[in-house]
């Protein structure tokens, strides 16, 4: 049995249980900054800081995988980090600022939840710890959707609703689209999938997320930043050397084979 089709609690898969979770976090945020704005800010750079590290660390674990599964895998990875990119610059243009950041942060928590699926396919503990990750991203990304709409002189509810839709909601959505086609795909679409997640992994853990943290000083910075991949790398060298005794079981380098997820 596949890890996605794993029972949990309710009887949902891991990768839904993240994504729900997620939208939980993103939810926090949101309603954190509607009603305690001090308490919410205070904690949002040096939670940005921690899931940087974890999910640079967890996309270069998954990148192997990714390109031992296809030859095209390097250009998944680009894909992954300009579409990232690009909803991060559309977020930002000065006209109709507020629509631009609902849209991208909407496309963006969408496909968040995609990774979900994605990551928990190819081994536990990369989806564990990309989880991780981007669930605290998602407190941030819940905060700056609801402040750049209220910014937009958007009054406070329709703000607060329109940010759990953007930031919060979207995400399951696009884990139940990922989790509804991961038993179709070939192993070079998976492959693929994984690198484009990689890439995505890349840009928000590298690129958006130090944005956030920037006014931290500089040894809280370094320590959260550090702390969060150290222990993504520790986890990951962990569960692997736990699992070199079985390495016969599945093709080399492939620890998110078809054997390994059914």
């Amino acid at each position: 049995m596949g890890l996605e089709a794993t029972a949990l609690p309710f009887g949902w898969p891991p990768a839904l249980v993240a994504s729900v979770a997620a939208a939980l976090m993103a939810s926090l945020g949101i309603v954190l900054v509607s009603t305690r704005p001090g308490v919410a800010e205070r904690h949002r750079a040096t939670l940005a800081a921690l899931a940087s590290g974890i999910l640079l660390s967890t996309a270069l674990f998954i990148l192997p995988e990714a390109f031992a599964g296809s030859e095209a895998a390097p250009l998944a990875v680009l894909a992954g980090y300009f579409v990232f990119f690009t909803f991060g610059r559309f977020a930002r243009r000065p006209h109709g600022r507020a629509f631009a950041a609902f849209f991208a942060i909407a496309a963006h928590s969408t496909i968040d939840g995609m990774e979900y699926g994605l990551l928990f396919s190819a081994d536990p503990v990369a989806g564990l710890l990309g989880s991780v990750g981007l669930i605290i991203h998602e407190f941030s990304e819940g905060i700056v959707l609801l402040l750049i709409l209220r910014t937009a002189k958007i009054p406070m509810v329709p703000a607060v609703l329109l940010a759990l839709l953007g930031a919060a909601v979207t995400t399951p959505v696009g884990t139940l689209a990922t989790l509804s086609v991961l038993p179709e795909l070939s192993e070079e679409n998976l492959a693929l999938g994984l690198g484009f997640a990689a890439g995505a992994l890349l840009f928000v853990g590298a690129s958006q997320l130090p944005e956030e943290f920037g006014e931290l000083g500089y040894r809280s910075a370094i320590t959260a930043y550090a702390f969060g991949a150290i222990f993504a790398v520790v986890m990951m060298w962990t569960t692997h050397q736990h699992d070199h005794a079985h390495a016969d079981e599945h093709a080399p380098g492939h620890f998110g084979s078809r054997e390994h997820r059914h």
